[in-house]
């Protein structure tokens, strides 16, 4: 116990230790900078761990060691005073304690701030920054481990409801109706898919009047850049993936989606280096994953078979 409990480094002293006695985990942020980590990292943000991480500063004084030594107005008043240690606004309400499975680079978060501002003033200078080409390196690395292999998983691919029950509406779609997509140019068609009927519902928006869902196989063996796993090679992969430079939710409508510009610069590299598909984590759905399959010379009929196209509608 410390002489005077309403010494603000004493109480810091005892509030680290209870968290850590909860989560084995740092505030990662508050309500105050929830905003600006979930739009930085949002990978992080959508994981399950992260959300699970989450705790109101109540049921934390109410279930530790510190309701026993603080009211909960002395508490609460003491987090004010004592602050978020991650952007030094009032600790209130809210605290989401969280520790990624990997180390962020130094300086990785000024680094893609720099390379999201020339990705999208300048596309195609994207190169000139060291970031690009690093994740080139990287992805020219792991090409030369990979192989093309057959994906057995049935994976899917959503439609709106009023779409015809056509095998044709649910693989890739014309040029002319291809628009600008997190892994794809505008006019450049690839074949989205998604791990389970849930995330593919999510991926379109969640509409809550449901979604046609088909169920689709690749026909073909697919080299594919994997950047679902947890076995990426490098901690900067691992921070890409995550951040906002690939896993961006798209911000606006019409054509120019400058928050995929650089998710389409790895989807050049990969291709570039002879991936045939990419499998990337889902922000909309945490639990799922989506795989695109990249433009190919084959007819798409040729590269996926359509199977049951069921009507999918979300758990009320």
């Amino acid at each position: 116990m410390f002489p005077d409990k309403f010494d603000l480094d004493g109480f810091g002293t005892l509030f680290d230790e209870e968290l850590d006695s909860w989560f084995t985990a740092d505030i990662t942020c508050c309500d105050a900078c929830y905003d600006a980590y979930a739009k930085a990292w949002p990978g992080l943000a959508a994981s399950r761990k992260f959300q699970e991480g989450a705790i109101s500063l109540t049921f934390f004084h109410s279930g530790s060691s510190l309701g026993e030594i603080y009211t909960e107005e002395e508490f609460l008043d003491l987090c004010r005073k004592m602050g978020c240690p991650v952007c030094g606004q009032p600790l209130e309400h809210n605290i989401w304690a969280f520790n990624p499975t990997f180390n962020v680079p130094t300086e990785f978060e000024t680094k893609m701030e720099e390379l999201a501002s020339l990705s999208a003033k300048t596309p195609f200078l994207a190169l000139r920054h060291p970031l690009a080409r690093k994740v080139l390196r990287e992805v020219r690395k792991l090409a030369a481990t990979v192989s093309a292999n057959t994906l057995k998983q049935e994976l899917f691919r959503a439609r709106p409801i009023t779409t015809p029950r056509e095998a044709r509406q649910f693989l890739a779609p014309p040029a002319p109706k291809c628009y600008e997509g997190r892994y794809n140019h505008a006019g450049r068609p690839v074949l989205y898919l998604a791990s389970f009927a849930t995330v593919a519902h999510a991926e379109i928006g969640g509409p809550e009047e449901g979604c046609l869902v088909a169920g689709l196989t690749l026909a073909k063996p697919q080299k594919v850049l994997d950047l679902a796993t947890d076995d990426l090679p490098s901690d900067m992969l691992r921070a890409l993936t995550a951040s906002a430079l690939l896993s961006a939710p798209t911000e606006k409508e019409g054509w120019e989606k400058p928050e995929y510009t650089f998710s389409r610069f790895v989807a050049d590299c990969a291709m570039n280096v002879g991936f045939t598909a990419l499998r990337y984590p889902s922000v909309a759905h945490f639990e799922g994953f989506n795989l695109v399959a990249f433009p190919s010379e084959d007819d798409w009929k040729d590269v996926a078979t359509v199977g049951a196209i069921n009507e999918f509608h979300p758990k009320k």
